[in-house]
């Protein structure tokens, strides 16, 4: 089971995600995926708390390749914070002139995934989006949500960041572009 559990995501890592974007609303894309991943955060007793603004603009994207984006940072999430931990969703319009990676004026959305849990260490976090890279226990990962979650980022033209303090928790930062209006 579990070579064919690696392979799956091997095949997923390298597979190319298509071309069907179309005009999303991140904030619904978000909260299909709490659905999916709410019954885990229950057995544990986590608290799963959304603050996702209104009226946000659209952006382009693919709802399949988002929601795995998603999944595999709130999953990761969930594994990593104790018992009865929380983990905060939010999203809001992000107005960083400072950024670099997307076109002047274009406008993005920052969606930020926040727990208290065990955090990663300086060196790990160095590591955090290469292929294979777990610390996870043997058995318990195959290393590749991170990596795979950072193409889907890239393919959106995004960006994505993981700011984290051991002991302290650990915030993913990921910011798309949104849709220009026309």
């Amino acid at each position: 089971f579990r070579c064919k559990e690696i392979l799956q995501s091997l095949l997923e890592f390298a597979r190319p995600q298509g071309t069907t974007f179309r005009e999303l609303d991140i904030n619904e894309i978000i909260k299909e995926v709490i659905l999916l991943v709410n019954h885990k955060a229950a057995r544990l007793k986590h608290h799963l708390e959304l603050e996702l603004k209104r009226d946000l603009p659209k952006i382009y994207g693919n709802p399949g390749s988002l929601r795995q984006l998603f999944i595999n940072i709130i999953i990761n999430s969930i594994y990593f914070t104790p018992e009865g931990g929380s983990i905060f969703i939010s999203t809001e319009k992000d107005n960083d002139a400072n950024e670099k990676r997307f076109a002047a004026n274009s406008g993005r959305i920052r969606v930020s995934i926040r727990d208290t849990g065990k955090g990663v260490s300086a060196q790990s976090l160095a590591k955090i989006f290469d292929p294979f890279f777990t610390t996870k226990p043997i058995g318990e990962g195959t290393g590749l949500g991170l990596s795979i979650s950072h193409k889907i980022v890239e393919e959106h033209g995004g960006s994505i960041d993981v700011e984290s303090k051991e002991g302290r928790g650990t915030t993913f930062i990921i910011k798309l572009a949104a849709k220009i209006k026309e």
